[in-house]
């Protein structure tokens, strides 16, 4: 079985061409062009939130500006992950290494092929959550452009003053709301702005798309981990037992096999295992504890980088999930391009959401069920040396990992029920705002 490597392929890939070279550009010709097309490509972004920005500032009806918000809240967002990815890539990318190098790479002889499969599951799990994240971004997207497509749009009057005269127009809808300074009805303005905003929109889906599993992804990693210690754990004298020799155990380890773990009277201590197998055990147990702190180590820093965004992204997701709600319930047609559209952009949140609460509860769950794995090993049969740094994991597994948003809450599903009943609260407030 072959190993999948790098492990973040794809995101690093798309990131690149979305102008984030976590991976170094290295000729420097093309790095030279290659900063021009990042200024350029991020640029689109920037001026798409800025002029959303002006919409909702300029609007003075309620239902058009929580439509603003909707949109607008997520694409400040992303552009603040653009923002932490530009100026974090060196340390992202370190991190990404760290991933795939030390204790963290599979190991044939510790734990077979069986490590390779379980660190491949991690792999495709991320590059699916993805490449489902981006074909909910398609959906969306092409949803809402059909909405403004097949509508016929509707009638109304320019007012010109310096003729003091009223002009009918027809004017046409675009997907998503966006202040101009210019007139789009006509073509090719329509057409372009139209573009410019089926192309915007996709782009930042990939941004948050790829950022948002990426740092799910090393979560999911790290829980990876924990199973291939876990895993070695139950297993170390069997093992180790294997290195040596087959059959190079003792009576005493087959009485304590058998249940009998007390000698008969007159007999003196005996050791229960060879001493090449006791000293072959004790490298594997001490392996295992510099494995278990460099978990602890890289969920810290993970923890450090990205704490404060996962912050603003629990934030931001439920006042967004409440305008969602609220867009949703003003809409009467359930078969409509809107209402559909509305439909999985709600469901793309609740998707981003979960996925951080999800993984960050599975880590949490695996560490505590680690100093339970410890005390089920066998320990019983090993030397006092081997016994004590068994003990030191087991201390520091006393403190399971926990995942927070920026040190309030924790990444776990009891905050993802939260977040949706919240979201509910401040959508009824909304209702009775509006009438």
């Amino acid at each position: 079985m072959e190993l999948k490597t790098p492990y973040f392929k794809k995101h690093l890939k798309w990131l690149l061409v979305l102008g984030v070279d976590i991976i170094p550009v290295k000729n420097v010709w093309y790095k030279y062009f290659y900063k021009l097309w990042s200024v350029l490509i991020i640029g689109f972004v920037v001026l798409y939130t800025l002029l959303e920005v002006i919409d909702i500032l300029n609007t003075s009806d309620f239902n058009s500006m929580t439509f603003g918000l909707c949109y607008s809240a997520t694409h400040l967002l992303g552009l603040a992950k653009i923002i932490i990815l530009i100026v974090k890539k060196k340390k992202v990318r370190e991190m990404l290494n760290e991933l795939e190098s030390g204790d963290f790479l599979p190991n044939m002889e510790r734990g077979g092929e069986e490590e390779i499969r379980l660190i491949n599951i991690a792999v495709t799990r991320c590059a699916r959550h993805a490449e489902i994240f981006n074909l909910i971004v398609y959906s969306i997207v092409s949803i809402r452009c059909l909405y403004a497509l097949f509508d016929t749009g509707y009638n109304d009057e320019l007012f010109d003053e310096q003729l003091n005269t009223t002009t009918p127009i027809h004017t046409r809808i675009l997907p998503y709301r966006i202040w101009l300074p210019i007139e789009t009805t006509k073509s090719p303005i329509f057409e372009i702005v139209f573009f410019f905003q089926a192309f915007t929109l996709t782009l930042y889906g990939y941004y948050i798309g790829m950022m948002d599993s990426m740092v799910y992804g090393m979560m999911f990693h790290m829980n990876t981990q924990y199973l291939i210690l876990k895993r070695v754990l139950e297993r170390y004298v069997s093992i180790a037992t294997h290195m040596v020799s087959k059959n190079l155990l003792d009576k005493g380890v087959k009485d304590i096999r058998n249940g009998v773990i007390s000698l008969p009277v007159g007999y003196e201590r005996i050791d229960l295992l060879s001493e090449p197998v006791q000293e072959k055990v004790r490298e594997i147990v001490h392996n295992c504890a510099k494995h278990h702190v460099h978990i602890l180590e890289f969920c810290e820093k993970v923890e450090k980088e990205f704490s404060y965004l996962m912050l603003s992204q629990f934030l931001f997701s439920l006042y967004t999930l409440c305008f969602q709600l609220y867009q949703l319930s003003l809409m009467a047609n359930v078969f409509s391009f809107d209402f559909i559209s509305m439909c999985c952009y709600l469901t793309l949140l609740m998707y981003q959401l979960f996925c951080y609460c999800f993984y960050g509860n599975e880590i949490m769950v695996q560490s505590e069920k680690f100093s339970e794995a410890l005390y089920n090993s066998d320990w019983l049969v090993l030397h006092n040396s081997t016994k004590r740094s068994l003990l030191l994991m087991m201390m520091r597994a006393q403190r399971p990992i926990r995942f927070t948003a920026g040190k309030f809450a924790l990444l776990s599903l009891q905050t993802f029920m939260a977040i949706v009943r919240g979201s509910a609260s401040y959508f009824m407030v909304l209702r009775q705002m509006s009438g």
